[in-house]
């Protein structure tokens, strides 16, 4: 059950665009939310120059501005930070939500985290915007560090323009689960199901299936070319009995759920599924990757992320998360 949303704020209206979200998805679940704002401590240390070795287990760094100047800066930061976060609860509690604060001094993500698994938090939500550069949406951002480690789901919720104009309230009415099969994708299903009760959604089961011919003009078969468009077909039905497997499963315990297959790439067919059906939110199984915390780096995830535009929630899957609930 969401029973604590942690939402990581910075004092911008860019960090903001996910509270619509967080506001509906609290309310219908009687959630607590935790407002959080990482602030930078005031005091850079750096090595000493010029050392002693008798001197350098005791003094091995220096502080480059005057300590007290520095910490009078932590302090002032710290009030403004609480001083907008209890700005930012009092506006949700006008709407029903309870809200706690917390301003914590250090790096934004590794608070995050710390603070999700300190407040036993269900759900991280978090902001950011897209960015220019070989489709590296999220690279090297505080959501992608997130993602590599948060054991909960995080909700990411993109913003398009830096001047774009905040939605005050959003109804979450369909909800888009992608599936291929294997019991990894499966892993959001749980988390959508639990979503789609406490908002009374419909869920969307999409599966996207690859046209072998698209592939096969640029890499020519050598045998059984003829075959390909009827193996096409067989996989659509394949994946559409598939779907409805898993629907009957949902349906069985009251919620509305329709299936959609498309004959295209992943990404393509999550993306145009979600506007088929005029889907609120992308519910998603991912996982974390090594290598400078590029959890979703190249991955089908990152391709929705950075083309669609819906709020996208990516669950990593845990052991209680391996088998189709």
């Amino acid at each position: 059950m969401i029973a604590r949303i942690l939402v990581g704020l910075d004092g911008s209206i860019l960090a903001e665009s996910s509270l619509p979200y967080v506001e509906a998805i609290g309310r219908a679940a009687s959630a607590d939310v935790i407002l959080l704002r990482a602030v930078r401590t005031g005091e850079t240390l750096e090595p000493l120059h010029e050392t002693n070795p008798q001197l350098l287990p005791y003094m091995a760094a220096m502080p480059l501005s005057n300590p007290e100047a520095s910490h009078v800066a932590t302090r002032a930061e710290v009030h403004e930070a609480e001083a907008y976060l209890d700005s930012v609860a009092r506006r949700l509690g006008q709407h029903g939500l309870r809200c706690q604060t917390s301003v914590v001094a250090g790096d934004a993500a590794d608070i995050i985290v710390e603070e999700a698994g300190f407040r036993h938090a269900d759900l991280i939500a978090l902001s950011t915007h897209g960015r220019s550069g070989l489709g590296r949406w999220i690279f090297g951002s505080v959501a992608e560090q997130v993602l590599a480690v948060s054991p909960v789901p995080v909700l990411l919720v993109r913003v398009w323009k830096e001047n774009c104009a905040l939605a005050r309230s959003v109804a979450i009415g369909r909800i888009l689960v992608p599936l291929d099969g294997s019991r990894l994708a499966e892993a959001a299903l749980p988390r959508a199901g639990e979503l789609a009760h406490l908002l009374s959604a419909e869920m969307v089961l999409v599966r996207a299936v690859p046209a072998r011919r698209v592939e096969e003009i640029a890499n020519p078969p050598t045998l059984d070319a003829h075959q390909s468009a009827d193996d096409d077909e067989g996989d659509e039905q394949t994946a559409e009995q598939y779907l409805e497997t898993v629907a009957t499963t949902w349906r069985q315990q009251g919620l509305r759920v329709v299936t959609i297959v498309h004959a295209a790439r992943p990404a393509s067919g999550i993306i145009a599924a979600a506007a088929e059906s005029n889907a609120d939110l992308v519910v998603m199984a991912t996982h974390g990757r090594g290598g400078a915390s590029r959890a979703l780096l190249g991955s089908v995830a990152l391709e929705v992320l950075h083309r669609g535009s819906l709020p996208v929630m990516l669950v990593r899957p845990g052991r209680s998360d391996q088998a189709l609930s």
